[in-house]
């Protein structure tokens, strides 16, 4: 009952944002969710940014830097170096296409991720949550995609696989990133 009554008088400092407290004062604001996950926009953002930067670093780019904002948007820079990665210097023009299509989808799959992990969502919950926020990600891919095949949602399934396996490093990353809404490249 005690942990009851903490929820509901606003004693419990787990809200995600204290401003919001008043929501879940009420039994209406905490049985509609009102409380619940729209406090979050910055951190899901982090988590996008930091998704981009791995798959990227992965890929064998540069992460230059991210950078997100209270209302939910964000951006990652990087560039294809060859002169930085042996790797990179022998790979083709389709496997640099490949790897710069990845980082596209990486993003909303971290934010996917996120909102599954940290806040109950399924993946199809989450799909639907993150779909406007990926909408420039989208039309990147696309353009860049043009003429090979390659599809947004035919990508998922190994970007899924690659922010499964880099969760650890997405999460380290973007927790420092969401706190103080830049962070330069040299982590990644």
């Amino acid at each position: 009952m005690g942990a009851i009554w903490r929820f509901f008088s606003g004693e419990d400092d787990s809200c995600p944002a204290p401003e919001r407290s008043a929501q879940r004062t009420s039994v209406w604001g905490f049985l509609t969710g009102q409380h619940a996950p729209k406090t979050f926009p910055q951190a899901a953002s982090a988590y996008h940014e930091a998704g981009h930067a791995r798959a990227a670093r992965v890929g064998g780019a540069a992460v230059m830097g991210m950078e997100v904002h209270a209302d939910g948007s964000g951006k990652t820079t990087w560039t294809w170096n060859p002169v930085w990665t042996w790797e990179l210097s022998r790979a083709t023009d389709e496997q640099k296409r490949r790897a710069d299509l990845v980082v596209y989808v990486a993003g909303q799959e971290s934010e996917c991720q996120f909102l599954m992990d940290r806040h109950g969502y399924s993946y199809k919950e989450a799909l639907r949550a993150t779909h406007a926020g990926a909408g420039s990600d989208r039309r990147d891919f696309k353009r860049r995609a043009e003429g090979t095949g390659y599809t947004f949602e035919g990508m998922r399934g190994e970007v899924h696989g690659l922010v499964r396996r880099h969760a650890y490093t997405i999460e380290t990353n973007a927790k420092p990133l969401d706190r103080h809404g830049r962070r330069g490249g040299t982590w990644a």
